[in-house]
Formats: C-alpha cells, structure tokens, sequence
C-alpha cells in the first residue's frame, strides 16, 4: 500500500510501528543498519531532533518511500515513548501527502503492562490518529474465523466509515463467499480482493522488492 501511494508521486511515508516484530527493513532488502523507529520517537520527542528527522529517514525502492524502520528487538517496544510516537506521527503527517502505519494485530488494552495501552500503545495511538484503517482478512477457515471475532474489538475504537476490509490471499473465486461471511458478520463488505500469488511473494522477498516491482 505505501509503495502504491509512493508512486502517485505524492510524498509517503511508511512507519514499521508492529510492537511484535517489525520486518519492513527485511521485505524491503534494506541491509544496512538504519535509524529505528525507536530513534524517530526519540527525535520527534525533541527540538533538536525534529529539525533533523525527515532528512535522516532512509528511501528505499523506486518510488522514493521514506521509511521508519520497526523496532530492532521486539522486546524494546516499552522504550517507545508514548510523546514521542504521537509527535511523530504529528511530524511527518505535515510533511508527507500519506503516512502508512503497520500496527500489527492486536488491538487489547495491557495497561498492566506498563503505558497507557500496554504492549498495543503504539496500535491504539496510531488508530485513534488515522484517517484510514486498513483491516486485513487472510481468506482462509483460520483467518476469516479470527478477523470476525476481533472485528469488534476494532470497532469499539474506530467508526464503521473510517474502516475498509481487505480479503488477502484469496483462492480462485472464494471471494465472494467470503464476503458474503464477513457482511452477515461485520456488516461491512471488502473494498479489496487480492488474490493468493505464493510464488510472486516468495521472489519478492528474496529479491527485497514489493511486490508491485
């Protein structure tokens, strides 16, 4: 999505803000070691290092998409400063045409955890600042039983209007059964379809490309 945006010309940005894991870097072919998005929190959280920020952001892929590569260990996800990340946000929304948040998948609240939100702060800020929120469906038994029973849970925190459903790895013409599913479910039908291509994504992970390349 981001690489798309990217390629309108319009300034884009992608944030890696998955607190289990980030791996943009990685699908990206981005070998050496970049600024995180702990150090762009950290940056964003100060004068001095706001001025610097945008500039210092890495550009990977044709497109020129700047990226804000995820967290280096998973573990290090309490040292995302909850100011830090809002500023951040703030920041390069005045600075690009289209910021892309990955946030992972979980949406629960683990306050006991330490922060506002827990593990999930950076979800939960991150939802509560979009425009858009992009909710996946992996099209198969496990992850439409999955997306259904969590759907809820987005929804208590974004309106129905903000949210569009997208079927991923769809199967020859399952999709509109799925749909089906999902609107006698949600409510809501998908406004995307993307079809099951194993061999497209393995080459672009091996080559370090997005799969629009």
């Amino acid at each position: 999505l981001a690489y798309a945006l990217a390629g309108t010309a319009d300034p884009t940005v992608l944030i890696d803000a998955d607190p289990y894991g980030g791996d943009a870097l990685q699908l990206l072919g981005v070998v050496e070691e970049l600024p995180t998005i702990l150090w762009a929190a950290a940056a964003a959280a100060s004068d001095d290092g706001r001025r610097d920020l945008v500039s210092n952001l890495r550009r990977v892929g044709g497109h020129g998409l700047l990226l804000v590569p995820g967290l280096p260990r998973a573990d290090l996800w309490p040292e995302v400063g909850d100011y830090g990340y809002a500023e951040l946000i703030k920041l390069l929304a005045a600075e690009a045409r289209f910021v892309v948040l990955d946030i992972g998948f979980c949406l629960e609240d683990q306050s006991s955890l330490g922060g506002p939100g827990g593990r999930n702060t950076m979800a939960l800020a991150a939802l509560e600042r979009a425009d858009s929120v992009i909710a996946i469906c992996r099209a198969d038994v496990v992850g439409v039983k999955n997306f259904i029973w969590s759907f809820e849970s987005l929804r208590e925190l974004v309106d129905d209007d903000r949210i569009s459903i997208v079927l991923n790895r769809v199967h020859g013409g399952e999709g509109r059964e799925i749909d089906e599913l999902l609107s006698r479910h949600t409510g809501l039908r998908s406004s995307v379809v993307f079809p099951d291509l194993p061999l497209d994504c393995r080459k672009a992970v091996e080559q370090g490309e997005a799969l629009q390349e």
